[in-house]
């Protein structure tokens, strides 16, 4: 170990995980160095200085001192011979993905990966040597071996060193998840985005989590929120499976899991929420009539949508074109949803956002929308919704997952 000066964050104990999770999405946390608490205080070593978006979540003071560095020389010569790779921590279990230059990504026409047969196995059991060096807790390094498929959003994992396992339990926001990284869809990039919307949700809310998974938005909710009721809906009775045992697991009871194709199940639930999450970005749009039913006359939906910022001239990449046409698309949408339910619907828009990188020159965008419906005949157009039917006809192919 060496003494080096280097930026940092000091924030105070108590929002240590917070931090910690927000510097790693980012990554800005500097693995090398180590973590300092003196006091009441923690100090966060960086790789590079955030930026002010990033400043704005971490509300928190940058500044230098010194740290013990460790010496990884070895560890860094090894990666620079190995195929580009990047992987996520789940609980205690490290999930790699190749670099798409360095797998064979020809499909087949279900859509499944094709075997990696550009990178060879010794390349794959190096690759999981170094990340079990760099994280003592990890148990089981596997590798994602088909993009998520089907109705049920599941991959196929393959394990290449460690205990032979795909469940695991993630600790998130003061939660704990039991899943099974091969039965259920987990996306541990989203946790600032759950901490966010759960810090909305106001005492006595019912709210609807409409593709609800393991529980990651509706568990804080419950938690965070004890006086609301929380409606959790999925398809896959594996996610449900795990849900209860969440539910048990953090000893929340004012959840609901309900086991279905929303499409199927929104009549019961009609009129009753305050509150809806719709995190299936490649395919929420086709589920707002069933959010407007279950919607009361008034209410907050939160609709997570995937856009292109892709143009010919300078504002390529640009999140406010990504944003613009997202908002026309999804105005179109809810004309089109609110004609089929037969009732008039105001949409305003409270906040836009990039939730993260999809893909060059695409997001996932989230939309905070305050929505008011009236009963009677509906006053859209008939322009209107043929534009929600082109708009549907114009999805992207390959937006394949949720984020």
């Amino acid at each position: 170990m060496k003494r080096k000066e280097l930026p940092c964050v000091c924030v105070e104990k108590r929002r240590g995980e917070e931090v910690r999770r927000i510097l790693r999405e980012h990554a800005l946390l500097n693995g090398r160095a180590k973590v300092v608490a003196e006091g009441n205080l923690l100090f966060f070593p960086l790789k590079a200085l955030p930026s002010e978006e990033i400043m704005l979540k971490l509300n928190a003071s940058v500044l230098r001192r010194e740290f013990e560095v460790r010496e990884e020389e070895k560890d860094a010569t090894a990666a620079e011979k190995l195929p580009k790779f990047s992987y996520e921590i789940v609980g205690d279990i490290a999930l790699l993905e190749l670099s798409k230059e360095d797998k064979n990504v020809s499909e087949s026409p279900q859509g499944k990966f094709s075997e990696f047969s550009e990178v060879s196995e010794e390349d794959l059991q190096r690759i999981s040597d170094l990340i079990l060096r760099r994280h003592k807790n990890v148990k089981v390094v596997a590798l994602k071996a088909s993009a998520v498929e089907g109705v049920f959003r599941k991959r196929r994992i393959r394990i290449l060193k460690g205990e032979q396992r795909t469940e695991t339990i993630h600790r998130e926001n003061g939660c704990v998840f039991k899943l099974d990284l091969e039965k259920v869809y987990f996306n541990p990039k989203l946790a600032s985005e759950r901490k966010r919307v759960a810090e909305k949700v106001a005492a006595g809310e019912c709210v609807v989590d409409m593709f609800a998974g393991v529980g990651t938005f509706s568990i804080l909710i419950a938690k965070r929120s004890p006086e609301s009721k929380v409606i959790a809906i999925d398809i896959n009775p594996d996610a449900i499976y795990y849900l209860r045992e969440n539910i048990r697991l953090n000893k929340v009871s004012n959840i609901s899991a309900i086991q279905g194709d929303v499409r199927e199940v929104s009549e019961k639930f009609a009129g009753v929420a305050d509150r809806i999450i719709m995190n299936l970005p490649k395919e929420s749009h086709i589920f707002l009539k069933d959010a407007l039913r279950m919607l009361k006359n008034r209410g907050i939906i939160h609709f997570y949508t995937i856009e292109s910022a892709y143009t010919e001239d300078e504002m390529r990449g640009s999140l406010s074109v990504a944003v613009q046409r997202a908002e026309r698309k999804l105005r179109a949408e809810f004309a089109h949803a609110s004609r089929l339910l037969g009732c008039e619907v105001a949409v305003k828009v409270i906040s836009a956002r990039k939730v993260r990188p999809y893909a060059p020159y695409t997001f996932i965008l989230g939309f905070d929308l305050a929505v008011e419906k009236r009963n009677g005949s509906s006053s859209v157009s008939g322009e209107e919704a043929e534009k929600a039917e082109e708009a549907k006809k114009a999805e992207v192919a390959e937006n394949d997952c949720e984020a």
